[in-house]
């Protein structure tokens, strides 16, 4: 076997280990000049089971990290998405090839990006010679990534911490301790309007975080003097129960209605601080009348 000294592409004193593949480069998304046959391309996988070790060490990610929160991270979610928009699942179309080993161009946060036509997993591609701005971008937009996840892992342990003593309470003598996700877990619905809510308080200026506590049915929202307040879902429970069994076809958007009235208001707590420099409310919470049924 040949010894070869080759370059190589490194993160830190990590090499990144891109693969050259000859594949077919199909233009699915019109934003490329047409298909090409036959092309060479550098491929690197982010994949769970991947060797993804220049990115833990490169990120100073603790062991396993990557595995179990790669399914979270933003930017590979709207990688998948994307592909996605492609691919017939039903009719005529659902017997088209599904093309899973070429090469397609993406757009995603305003740069089109090239990558396998395969939503399961997320292979990056680049041209020969264009690698290194190709990564350096991926590579500022996952650390973006993985810093807010970090931080909301962060913010929601002292959540945990926070509402525990608030609950302890309410645990009888001799019972088994479980965490606040099996306690309040919520549904796929209610989820996806917890995190739209969550992702327009944090996109305010004056947020420092926020995040939501189901246990209480509220948002708690910090401003960048360190002030907080608390947001109250008001009649929360009512409207989820008529929600989650069918009552109502309108039921889950009644919901979203509650969530949108606490994110109002959560805005406005944030919008006095921009005006006025501070909030002379620091620290407080319940700014919201609570609600017995919330």
């Amino acid at each position: 076997m040949a010894l070869v000294v080759q370059n190589r592409v490194c993160l830190g004193d990590s090499a990144i280990p891109l693969r050259e593949q000859c594949l077919d480069f199909h233009d699915l998304h019109t934003l490329a000049e047409g298909d090409l046959d036959g092309q060479v391309f550098l491929l690197l996988s982010l994949k769970a089971s991947g060797d993804l070790r220049w990115l833990e060490r490169g990120f100073k990610l603790s062991a396993k990290w990557w595995v179990r929160n790669h399914m979270r991270v933003p930017l590979l979610k709207e990688i998948r998405q994307a592909i996605e928009t492609k691919k017939s699942r039903s009719g005529g179309g659902s017997r088209l090839p599904k093309l899973a080993n070429a090469i397609v161009a993406i757009e995603i946060r305003e740069k089109v990006i090239l990558v396998q036509n395969q939503p399961l997993f997320v292979n990056l591609a680049f041209k020969p010679g264009e690698e290194i701005e190709g990564l350096q971008w991926i590579i500022n937009e996952l650390k973006k990534d993985i810093d807010h996840l970090k931080e909301e892992s962060s913010e929601s342990s002292q959540d945990d911490d926070d509402e525990g003593e608030d609950d302890e309470h309410e645990e009888p003598q001799g019972s088994l301790r479980v965490s606040k996700q099996q306690r309040h877990p919520l549904s796929k619905n209610e989820q996806q309007i917890v995190e739209n809510s969550l992702k327009n308080i944090r996109e305010h200026s004056e947020c420092l975080r926020a995040t939501f506590l189901p246990s209480r049915c509220a948002f708690r929202v910090f401003k960048k003097d360190k002030s907080k307040s608390e947001f109250r879902v008001s009649d929360l429970k009512k409207k989820r129960k008529v929600a989650e069994n069918r009552e109502d076809p309108h039921g889950w958007k009644a919901v979203n209605t509650k969530f949108d009235q606490a994110v109002s208001l959560a805005l406005q707590f944030l919008d006095e601080g921009a005006a006025t420099g501070g909030d002379p409310r620091e620290g407080a919470e319940g700014d919201v009348p609570r609600s017995s049924d919330a």
